[in-house]
């Protein structure tokens, strides 16, 4: 198993079942459906699964959910994101390649946090350069 949704959702599940053995008690499969839904919140590619698990959350039980979940993650997963990059293109010969200061990169980060979201600004900054 190399990643994706099904990967996470395995983890996940494993997770919440330590938890109730640590504590105890079993955590309300509401509050583990609640947790499940709010941990994939940000997931852009899944949108249209986690409406589809919040529309039924009063009839699927938390396992019911999992399993949608992860059996529909297979067909997302298996299409490239829909989302395409654009590339500025300037006439003008490019400057000189330089590393700016972590002050410099600060400023960036929190000005594209603000613009977006920090969860947006992590990502970029995080992902390969073109």
């Amino acid at each position: 198993m190399t990643g994706g949704l099904a990967a996470y959702l395995d983890i996940f599940v494993v997770a919440l079942n330590q938890l109730d053995i640590l504590q105890g008690f079993d955590y309300a499969d509401d509050h583990k459906k609640q947790l499940l839904l709010k941990n994939l919140k940000n997931a852009e590619n899944i949108k249209h699964l986690t409406q589809n698990c919040r529309d039924n959350s009063t009839t699927w039980t938390f396992y019911q959910m999992v399993s949608y979940l992860r059996e529909n993650s297979k067909t997302v997963e298996a299409f490239p994101s829909s989302k395409k990059r654009v590339m500025a293109t300037i006439a003008e010969e490019p400057e000189a390649k330089r590393e700016c200061t972590m002050e410099e990169a600060m400023d960036i980060f929190e000005d594209v946090a603000k613009q977006s979201s920090i969860y947006t600004a992590y990502k970029s900054f995080s992902s390969e350069p073109i």
